[in-house]
């Protein structure tokens, strides 16, 4: 298995509504999430941009012992994988051909009507 290197190339947060609304009352913020994209050059010279979200607020549960969060890619038959420095596990991914389809993905989340997208 081979590790590869990742820039990230944006920042996000995905705010939940009541966080975008009202502010950071009690209530709100329990699943607000910080995100990044990810460009990583596979073995075969191919791009492929990764979406990664991981909860902002740290919780006991989720605490990540390792500090380290990894997400496998496949190239042409050949398992790479890259690892993320970080204190929780959770965490989403996905993963895209182009910058733009990454971005778009992103925006298409406020469509659910449980976050606002805000690019950093």
């Amino acid at each position: 298995m081979l590790r590869l290197e990742y820039d990230v190339v944006d920042s996000y947060e995905l705010l939940s509504v009541d966080t975008y609304r009202y502010g950071s009352a009690p209530y709100s913020g329990r699943d607000d999430r910080i995100g990044q994209i990810l460009e990583v050059t596979l073995p075969s010279g191919k791009k492929c941009f990764i979406t990664y979200e991981e909860s902002y607020y740290r919780y006991e549960c989720t605490y990540n012992d390792d500090g380290i969060n990894t997400i496998y890619i496949d190239d042409a038959n050949e398992q790479c994988f890259i690892e993320i420095e970080s204190d929780t596990t959770d965490f989403h991914f996905s993963r895209y051909d182009t910058l733009q389809e990454a971005k778009e993905a992103i925006e298409k989340v406020e469509d659910l009507g449980y976050y606002r997208v805000i690019f950093t």
